[in-house]
């Protein structure tokens, strides 16, 4: 007779999750400047397009702090000076940081077009099962310099917990994972094993080959993403390392997520 409270439970608890996964509903905002312009002098251009989980979704808050946070700490200008609670908090940190260079370089030259400044975000939902979302955060920003710096950063959530998952959340081995990789790097630079890297162009620390800081999951394989800058100079771009589910799925954690490793 104690068979029966079980399934029901189980029953309970596989509806509530079937519940949870159909419930995973998002919305895309978009924020910008009031004075957004084009090709103008004395011109702040501001574009953020957001996903924001949707109020029926159990895990909402969580996915949108997380996301929020990630393009938070790429475009906030005031580095950390100013309290920055919200995307209209960012925009308006922007606007504060612009209107002051504008008044710095107007009384230097008043008759001299003062440089544009540039922000933008994008966010993707790039893949999701019934254990965890990933989305992509595309962000770019110009304030000064020779060129402006963009860059995608995954990020990975656990769809049962809302936390933010790592690397060591997704495999079981990262050592195997790190020699796949740095064994795909070589095949894709021609590099042979036992020879630097460092010696071709990349600038590893101690020419020791390291995981990048994202990782974006599709269908059929990971990706492995280094930002540029993150083991190589600008003219490399960014790097992308591809390895597929049938060398992978043997390593990765899956109903083992809502697990603290």
């Amino acid at each position: 007779m104690k068979i029966l409270p079980k399934l029901f439970l189980l029953l309970f608890v596989s509806i509530f999750f079937i519940h949870c996964e159909k419930d995973m509903t998002f919305k895309a905002e978009t924020y910008s400047n009031p004075n957004f312009c084009i090709e103008e002098n004395n011109c702040l251009q501001i574009k953020l397009d957001v996903l924001k989980a949707g109020e029926d979704n159990p895990i909402k808050d969580s996915i949108n702090h997380h996301v929020f946070e990630t393009i938070k700490e790429n475009l906030d200008v005031s580095e950390g000076q100013m309290k920055i609670n919200n995307y209209v908090d960012l925009v308006n940190t922007f606007e504060k940081y612009y209107a002051e260079f504008i008044a710095m370089n107007k009384a230097q030259d008043s008759l001299k077009p003062v440089l544009n400044w540039e922000a933008s975000a994008l966010v993707k939902l790039n893949y999701q099962t019934e254990y965890f979302l990933n989305f992509a955060v595309e962000h770019y920003s110009f304030t000064g310099g020779a060129h402006g710096y963009g860059a995608s950063q995954s990020v990975i959530i656990d769809a049962k917990t809302g936390r933010q998952l790592k690397f060591k959340n997704l495999f079981t081995d990262l050592k195997e994972i790190t020699r796949l990789a740095e064994d795909k790097l070589r095949e894709k630079y021609e590099i042979g094993i036992g020879k630097s890297l460092n010696a071709n162009g990349f600038f590893f620390e101690n020419d020791q080959f390291k995981l990048p800081e994202n990782i974006f999951f599709n269908q059929n394989s990971i990706v492995l993403h280094y930002n540029q800058y993150e083991i190589a100079p600008y003219a490399f771009g960014p790097i992308d390392i591809e390895i597929s589910n049938k060398q992978i799925e043997k390593y990765l954690i899956t109903k083992k997520f809502e697990k603290e490793k």
